[in-house]
């Protein structure tokens, strides 16, 4: 009788282990704010309007935007100075689509450079998971011209602005 109780058990386990969804869908795109690491700027980073990027000051009611970015992006960063904006695309990534860019960086609002997943990895291949492949993670600013990833075998990877 124990061991059909336990075979029965371990069965349903591998049953519902068929059934259970491995990842959740993707959010959809919401409002929400980013800023600096002190603070200093902060975006706001609108669904339907893009990132608008604007210095912090106390006491003062009028807050300038100091320049636009377009798109909505999960996932940036700004530089303690305002003018370095980097937004991550994706940690996770298709096999199929390892050439595609997983950074953009804009200086002053003006894109600078797309960073691909290749030149990230440098040959080395990403980890797979249950959604896709994974590279690593966003470590974020060191300074006003460093931008740091930690890579998922341990590595970083450093990006001057």
């Amino acid at each position: 009788m124990r061991n059909k109780s336990f075979r029965w058990i371990v069965l349903s386990m591998f049953g519902m282990v068929g059934c259970a969804v491995a990842d959740s869908p993707s959010r959809p795109p919401y409002d929400h704010v980013v800023c600096s690491n002190l603070g200093r700027h902060c975006a706001f980073i609108s669904s339907s309007d893009g990132a608008k990027v604007f210095g912090v000051t106390v006491g003062n009611g009028n807050i300038p935007i100091s320049y636009a970015i377009s798109g909505w992006y999960p996932q940036a960063y700004i530089s303690d100075d305002g003018q370095k904006f980097v937004a991550v695309e994706s940690v996770i990534v298709p096999s199929h689509l390892q050439d595609q860019p997983v950074l953009r960086l804009w200086v002053g609002g003006v894109l600078q450079k797309s960073v691909y997943l290749n030149e990230i990895l440098g040959g080395r291949k990403p980890r797979k998971s249950s959604s896709g492949y994974v590279w690593g993670e966003v470590i974020g600013f060191h300074g006003d011209d460093r931008f740091v990833l930690q890579l998922d075998d341990g590595s970083r990877y450093e990006i001057k602005l």
